[in-house]
């Protein structure tokens, strides 16, 4: 009625308004969709800025909080730069500092000092010292016993808890050698091999990874590491245009990510998860060039035999990259408490692999047991290794590792 009433009473000299053009109703749709686009992209660039400014809030030790770590496009996760975090448990409280090389210790440059011989150690909670302080770590110990014989020499921990084998080989490809190490001492611990079903890798001709992507320990926007996906559930992959460089270089991607895999394992846990292939209840028997990257995938979740295959593929490429280059290598095999070697054939094939070769690899089992103090070198509850268990293996590197002994 009211439209009716507005139109009988409009003169006939009133003007009617214009049809608008096409061109207009074009140009008006893009410049609606320039405005929705430069909000959210403003949007986006306010979330970014947040999320780099949000770690720094909870840095100070006093707040107890242990959020040392950052997203990383290429490794999954690393040691956030200039972190200075108090890592506080039932049996220990310590304060755990990240240098500017993203590695726990002290300060160093990337690039190494003349007459000085450097030691770049790789390897997961262990070598990083987890639950002891950082004069305490081995790799500290390491690095003041031979400084005290006359040596010249710097240890680098590139330690990060829950890498595997995985990461440290792309981890030494795209920032370890070039720190110019002239050993690289990779602690390789019994439950690497599980942790090799836990990320999805990026693999190139060589079935060797050039990403690490995890899918079970996350890195949220605080740096704290959360766990997502328990249940083991196959989670789906997804790839777009310019998802590397956003991995590399975007918190806010990250951190997308962690809330999404932790929406889609929620609801993957609620259905019914198909059983794996029966060809992967054990190794698929074939050599590593012929299987798809898919189906190492598989191999990884499904057969521990495989694990151990592709884990000695992963160690294989390290020591040919260290070769290629002149670097030493060694390993140091961390032996876990339990004792859980005796009733795993794949922890046996480890020790006996790490026996084979007395001197590339060191098997802290006999180093520990040795001193008979097998129960008083680790925490009581905590598997780590405590201050004693650390001087035990840093006294017994230092000897293995020496410059007389070389």
């Amino acid at each position: 009625m009211l439209r009716a009433r507005l139109i009988a009473e409009r003169s006939p000299l009133d003007p009617v308004p214009a049809p608008v053009p096409p061109r207009g109703r074009i140009a008006a749709s893009i410049g609606s969709v320039a405005l929705l686009v430069g909000t959210l992209l403003l949007l986006a660039g306010a979330g970014e800025l947040a999320l780099r400014l949000v770690p720094g809030w909870s840095s100070d030790p006093a707040l107890g909080r242990f959020n040392p770590y950052r997203p990383d496009g290429r490794t999954g996760y690393a040691l956030r730069p200039g972190a200075n975090v108090l890592h506080e448990e039932e049996e220990f409280s310590v304060p755990v500092r990240v240098n500017a090389l993203g590695q726990r210790g002290p300060e160093r440059t990337a690039a190494k000092p003349p007459g000085v011989r450097r030691i770049l150690v790789l390897g997961d909670s262990f070598a990083s010292g987890f639950g002891v302080r950082e004069e305490e770590a081995f790799f500290s110990v390491l690095e003041r016993l031979l400084s005290e014989r006359g040596e010249r020499v710097e240890v680098l921990s590139a330690g990060v808890p829950g890498w595997s084998a995985d990461n440290h080989l792309v981890f030494l490809r795209t920032v370890g050698f070039d720190l110019d190490p002239d050993v690289v001492l990779l602690a390789v611990c019994e439950n690497d091999l599980n942790d090799l079903a836990w990320n999805r890798l990026t693999l190139d001709d060589e079935r060797l990874p050039v990403r690490v992507e995890a899918t079970r320990r996350m890195i949220d926007q605080r740096g704290r590491m959360r766990y997502v996906n328990e249940g083991r559930v196959a989670l789906p992959s997804f790839a777009f245009p310019g998802q590397d460089w956003l991995a590399d270089h975007s918190f806010l991607y990250h951190f997308l990510r962690f809330r999404l895999t932790k929406l889609e394992a929620a609801l993957a846990l609620r259905d019914d998860t198909p059983p794996f292939p029966a060809w992967l209840k054990a190794d698929p028997e074939r050599p590593l060039g012929e299987l798809s990257q898919g189906e190492i995938q598989l191999a990884l979740g499904a057969s521990p035999d495989f694990r151990l295959r592709y884990h000695r593929h992963l160690v294989s490429a390290i020591a040919r990259a260290c070769a290629e280059r002149g670097v030493e290598f060694r390993v140091l095999l961390v032996a876990l408490r339990d004792g859980a070697r005796d009733r795993d054939p794949t922890l046996e094939a480890l020790h006996a692999d790490c026996a084979s070769e007395p001197a590339v690899c060191l098997d802290s089992a006999h180093v520990i047991a040795a001193n008979g103090t097998d129960p008083a070198a680790f925490f009581d509850h905590d598997p780590h290794w405590n201050a004693r268990g650390h001087a035990q293996v840093g006294e017994a590197l230092a000897a293995w590792l020496g410059a007389g002994a070389r």
